[in-house]
């Protein structure tokens, strides 16, 4: 039977993804609702800074772990086309001429994306936030093609090896009492603030896509945000 759960749960889940997310995910045959979620995080709000560091290290990690060929990096989040570290090194050079030169670091990709699956599990009568991809973006204002796009996207469960296995990669966050939490479980859990930029499938426009107004495609973020809430509270409360 399924649980009544009040739709103010629900929308803290929006906030702070369940730790079952961790767990193996479950069949497709008890799938009954899925989705997929973009959340955005600038690393250099004060509020990232407080969880993941004041020196951003987050984007210098990854890119370390790509230069020593222990993450692979893909173009888009299908993870269709592989990137070689040449084509990454020259996404942060530009061109003069015939020859290129560095004008970026690793530290001033400061934006990135989590993509997740949001799947309603008709067995265990629950729902999950299961982390699919894990994307660093170069801001417009520095990028030298003057673009939105991925410097790389990456396979969650890659990344999550790399912090894991990176010293760096561990935060004293306040919300969990001073403890080493490891960036890899700070995403699952979300306790950092995001944006929710995107909520659709593959083929799906982001918000600032549909709608160039900033404050229009916020209002259409929230109101989508309210209708998986609705959706979710129907499943858990079948009349």
């Amino acid at each position: 039977m399924l649980k009544k759960i009040p739709p103010v749960l629900l929308l803290l889940s929006f906030a702070f993804s369940s730790i079952l997310a961790q767990r193996a995910q479950p069949r497709e045959a008890d799938v009954l609702f899925r989705t997929h979620i973009v959340r955005a995080v600038d690393l250099k709000w004060q509020s990232s800074k407080e969880i993941f560091g004041q020196d951003i290290i987050f984007p210098v990690i990854l890119y370390d772990a790509v230069l020593r060929g222990e993450l692979t990096a893909y173009k888009d989040a299908t993870f269709k086309e592989k990137i070689s570290v040449e084509d990454l090194l020259q996404k942060l050079c530009t061109t003069d001429g015939d020859s290129s030169y560095p004008v970026l670091k690793p530290e001033q990709m400061t934006e990135i994306e989590l993509g997740e699956d949001l799947v309603f599990d008709s067995k265990r009568s629950e729902h999950y936030f299961l982390p699919q991809s894990l994307a660093l973006f170069i801001p417009v204002g520095l990028n030298p093609h003057g673009l939105k796009e991925p410097w790389a996207v990456f396979h969650f469960e890659d990344c999550q090896k790399i912090f894991r296995a990176d010293p760096r990669a561990y935060s004293e966050d306040k919300l969990i009492s001073g403890r080493k939490v490891s960036f890899a479980d700070l995403l699952v859990l979300k306790c950092f603030y995001n944006e929710i930029v995107k909520i659709g499938h593959a083929g799906d426009s982001y918000f600032d896509q549909k709608y160039q107004d900033r404050v229009e495609a916020f209002i259409h973020s929230k109101d989508a945000q309210d209708g998986l809430i609705d959706f979710l509270y129907g499943l858990y409360n079948p009349e």
